[in-house]
């Protein structure tokens, strides 16, 4: 789920939640957000992942790919892209600099909150452009940096087409990240 966290090389310690003895190991594991949260999060991720392909713009990572920040901080969002232009933070397990969009999911929040880790240490490090999807309200906003924080570029629900600053040719109507079946980018 959500960091930040402290960065330690090597497993990247997992989120703060609840945990559970794997079947197959001994170690524990945190438990998944939701079949709610990873529908979603698949959806919106594949949408970004056609548009990526199709368009050449960049790469599309989800969760639990991190992106190590510095040598105290990881975020892992629920969905990172990075533009191709600066594929070189690519590691081979996580990215190692700030992506040009974080993209977290919630349960339930108004559009431009969000916990005030995350959106602070992405803040704090430059992340360009920050999405919150609220899956109790089903609206997604976006917000793009500046100095005196992140500011709402757009609040869309329902039959809405989401857009972005960072990806002017990316359009999905928001509903079809809800409804099973209708996940499919409209333009």
């Amino acid at each position: 789920m959500a960091g930040p966290f402290p960065y330690h090389p090597y497993p990247i310690p997992p989120a703060a939640g609840a945990r559970q003895r794997s079947a197959l190991s001994s170690r524990a594991i945190a438990l998944s957000p939701g079949i709610r949260h990873q529908a979603v999060v698949l959806r919106l991720a594949a949408a970004l992942v056609r548009h990526a392909d199709d368009s050449g713009q960049g790469q599309v990572l989800q969760s639990p790919c991190c992106a190590i920040l510095d040598r105290h901080t990881a975020l892992r969002p629920d969905i990172l892209f990075v533009r191709h232009s600066r594929r070189g933070i690519l590691g081979k397990r996580n990215l190692h600099g700030v992506p040009d969009l974080a993209v977290e999911v919630f349960p339930r929040m108004r559009p431009i909150e969000a916990p005030g880790k995350l959106k602070g240490e992405c803040f704090r490090h430059g992340v360009p452009e920050f999405w919150t999807v609220d899956t109790g309200r089903r609206c997604v906003a976006t917000m793009i940096w500046s100095e005196l924080g992140y500011v709402l570029t757009g609040s869309f629900r329902g039959p809405d087409l989401l857009v972005s600053p960072l990806l002017p040719d990316f359009g999905l109507e928001v509903s079809r990240l809800f409804n099973p079946g209708r996940a499919r980018p409209t333009r």
